[in-house]
């Protein structure tokens, strides 16, 4: 179809107005303040997450149309991301007050005050920002990448598994660059108390010791790739790549955070809490205000979880006593007696954990199928219930949740 046909068709005037629309589109992105404020919020959230190839994936949005090269990167750990993110929450921030409240409807109102909220709380945390352990027996790097791994990198083509290919490669520049932030932390004096240290540092010499195949990066991968279409001998060389790749990067990338942690076991004490770090008082008021939003202090928020355990306690008790329970050594007691009774157990074997996965399966599945008529909008996806990787089973908490 010719430029003469489409003025034919769709005639001048409206070939104006298209024009118009598209460079007003374009100036919306690109612009340092778009006209339209929702659109300023939009390409601010969307920027944010195109400079983190790891939300990229985990969102899915991209791989819809075509787009995967974001699957073959891992994100920027170092500090000096760190500091252009709070320059980008500055300009964002400067942005969002320069439009007037005058000029935006009440739920445009909502949003900035939300965005508003939550850039002069990062702001205010920027003297904190190194008062947190990146290593720990919970959701540190060294298992959440694993995690990471099995649970979002899809595998669908050769493409895909390249990629993954790709980032058990570069985890060792990703460890190194959390290194750094380790080190720049020992220096302030923030230093994992020991039990921290000891876990994560046992979690991770079995990683290492545990055989590449029986590996959670390997195996999950093998599991990947057997249900794709991709050739049996194409996943023999891709797997025999993710074998070589294991040994050669994962395992190294591994090794360094063993080196440093074994060598900083020295330096550990054994206080743990906000209150043993450098200035840990004010960075826990700073976190207190924007968890409540409230200017309670830590002890009245105390009183009131006091408050709240006697009154939760009490309501145990009553339905305890009513089920002819002894509870007259009162609530520690009657709760070990509870605890200790093998009737609400089930069986400490292969086949009692998969029983209890199936059960707690059916639980959900009963309450997923009853929520329709409270939310109008419900996600797609589904709840899983499984069991947490056996390489950190020994770390983890009793239960988490996994996006998906």
């Amino acid at each position: 179809m010719t430029l003469k046909t489409v003025l034919k068709r769709i005639g001048l005037g409206s070939l104006v107005l298209v024009l118009l629309l598209v460079a007003l589109a374009a100036h919306e992105w690109f612009a340092k303040k778009p006209f339209f404020f929702r659109a300023f919020l939009d390409r601010s959230v969307v920027k944010m997450a195109f400079e983190s190839p790891e939300t990229l994936t985990s969102l899915g949005f991209l791989e819809s149309v075509g787009i995967t090269g974001h699957n073959a990167e891992l994100d920027d750990d170092s500090p000096e991301a760190m500091d252009k993110t709070f320059v980008q929450v500055r300009d964002l921030r400067e942005t969002l007050l320069s439009y007037s409240d005058a000029d935006l409807d009440e739920n445009q109102r909502i949003s900035k005050d939300i965005a508003l909220y939550l850039a002069d709380f990062a702001l205010v945390s920027e003297p904190y920002r190194y008062h947190n352990y990146p290593l720990n027996q919970l959701f540190g790097v060294q298992n959440g990448y694993p995690s990471f791994m099995q649970a979002q990198h899809q595998v669908h083509s050769v493409g895909d598994a390249e990629n993954y290919l790709s980032r058990l490669q570069k985890v060792k520049l990703k460890f190194a660059q959390t290194l750094e932030g380790l080190k720049i932390r020992e220096a302030k004096g923030i230093i994992p108390p020991k039990f921290v240290i000891e876990r994560v540092l046992t979690e991770m010499n079995d990683f290492i010791a545990t055989p590449i195949q029986d590996n959670i990066l390997y195996s999950s991968f093998k599991t990947k790739l057997a249900d794709t279409d991709i050739s049996a001998d194409e996943q023999a060389r891709l797997l025999a790549a993710a074998e070589a790749d294991i040994k050669g990067y994962v395992h190294p990338a591994y090794q360094l955070f063993i080196d440093y942690f074994t060598q900083l076991q020295a330096k550990a004490g054994t206080d743990d809490g906000y209150w043993a770090l450098p200035n840990g008082d004010l960075a826990y008021e700073q976190l207190l205000k924007f968890f409540t939003t409230t200017n309670y202090t830590a002890d009245e928020i105390h009183a009131k979880g006091l408050a709240e355990v006697d009154r939760i306690q009490s309501e145990i008790m009553t339905i305890l006593a009513a089920e002819g329970y002894d509870i007259s050594q009162g609530f520690s007691v009657a709760i070990e007696a509870l605890a200790a009774d093998p009737k609400f157990y089930y069986e400490d074997s292969d086949a009692g954990r998969a029983q209890i996965l199936v059960d707690y399966q059916h639980i959900l599945d009963e309450v997923n199928a009853g929520l329709g008529e409270a939310f109008r909008i419900r996600p797609e996806a589904g709840m899983e219930v499984v069991r947490i990787p056996e390489f950190k089973e020994k770390t983890a908490p009793g239960a988490y949740y996994q996006q998906p």
